[in-house]
């Protein structure tokens, strides 16, 4: 895989010449009806604390798919509820950091009312993924690589995990919900 330096260089030359998302002009989380989650993990136990969060999304009335680039070779023992997050193994992963399966390029293309992305490390192939989403409205971390990509960035202390970095996002999305 190329540096990652290289491949956001790409990355970004294709923002500037593909973008055919449609930017909300206000966004009220209350009339969120779909909801796009990407997000890395190492194991099992973060894609069960990401699955908890999809639950809590779903119980406020919102359609939740979700994509999980998983760092190792083969995917871990699951419960059968995690199987409704569709999986990228780094062998699917070209040479630039692009994720293959096609149902990546299906959510890319899904027009999410929102994109939550999860991914505290910067792993490329996420960042990828949010990169191209034609989502209207969407929320990660704070980096400068990431300002191209975002609508609402959060900051992240470096001693900060999954659970605080998802309590964030809802602060801050209920927050909007009143300013707006």
């Amino acid at each position: 895989m190329p540096t990652n330096r290289i491949a956001r260089f790409f990355l970004k030359k294709k923002l500037n010449f593909s973008s055919k998302r449609k930017i909300t002009e206000h966004f009220n989380f209350n009339d969120v009806k779909s909801v796009g989650i990407v997000f890395s993990a190492d194991n099992a136990l973060q894609i069960e604390t990401v699955r908890k969060y999809m639950d809590t999304l779903g119980n406020k009335g919102k359609q939740v798919k979700a994509i999980c680039f998983y760092k190792a070779k083969q995917l871990p023992v699951l419960s059968s509820s995690s199987l409704l997050i569709d999986f990228v193994l780094p062998k699917e992963v070209n040479f630039m950091g692009v994720p293959g399966p096609s149902f990546v390029n299906g959510f890319i293309e899904n027009e999410f009312d929102l994109l939550i992305d999860l991914d505290i490390n910067e792993v490329f192939p996420v960042e990828y993924v949010s990169a191209m989403s034609r989502a209207f409205f969407k929320v990660g971390k704070y980096s400068k690589n990431n300002e191209l990509i975002f609508d609402l960035m959060i900051e992240m202390d470096g001693d900060k995990n999954l659970n605080y970095f998802m309590e964030q996002i809802n602060v801050y999305l209920k927050m909007i919900n009143k300013a707006a």
